[in-house]
């Protein structure tokens, strides 16, 4: 599968824009025979783009994309009106099946298994709070996909969770009233880990604390 070239955006823009001009006229006329293949050539050339560039992750388009995609123009809000019990605008099973290798091309189980094999689970001893262990199993599985950012933004986040609860308990404070001392910059992440490492020599050393 390749992605699409400049000059093909260019000129699927263009059949976008008269989709949306005839969509319009064929509603305020009632002509709904010919709505109803408007809209459908209008989706299976949205579709066909969206699939062809489903790999790239930024992509610099004309502007009428950031309407067609954000379902901005009126031809879209056409679509949204209909009353229908499945979604219009959906990959089907055979689509999804020629698409399949998007993901073993880059990844299969073996890397999944062993990864999530590798990093074990979290083992304690002590009650936790109950939103840990949502940030701890997408880090889990972050790393299983070798996420890595991922993992390291959700390390950040459980550290700072299981420290906010620590200083709570220790000095018999909410959560909210934590929260509110934050937002007020009365207190930061280092005075709280300071507080709560208060008796760990190294942990305590302005050097390793985290700013």
């Amino acid at each position: 599968m390749s992605s699409i070239n400049q000059a093909q955006l260019a000129e699927y823009a263009k059949k976008l824009k008269e989709y949306n001009r005839q969509a319009i006229e064929a509603f305020l006329n009632w002509d709904t025979e010919s709505l109803a293949v408007i809209l459908s050539d209008y989706i299976l050339l949205k579709t066909f783009i969206r699939i062809n560039d489903i790999d790239s992750h930024i992509i610099n388009l004309p502007d009428i994309y950031e309407k067609v995609f954000s379902k901005k123009l009126k031809i879209d809000q056409i679509i949204e009106s209909m009353d229908t019990k499945e979604p219009i605008e959906h990959l089907n099973d055979d689509e999804v099946k020629n698409l399949r290798n998007l993901l073993y091309d880059k990844f299969s189980h073996y890397e999944y298994v062993r990864n999530l094999y590798e990093i074990n689970s979290l083992i304690l001893r002590i009650r936790f709070p109950r939103n840990l262990e949502i940030y701890v199993s997408e880090a889990r599985y972050c790393f299983a996909y070798e996420q890595y950012n991922a993992v390291y933004s959700l390390c950040r986040t459980i550290l700072e969770i299981t420290i906010k609860h620590i200083y709570a308990h220790k000095n018999i404070k909410s959560l909210k009233t934590i929260a509110k001392e934050i937002a007020q910059r009365k207190i930061n992440i280092s005075n709280l880990i300071y507080n709560v490492c208060s008796n760990l020599t190294e942990l305590n050393n302005k050097e390793n604390i985290l700013r």
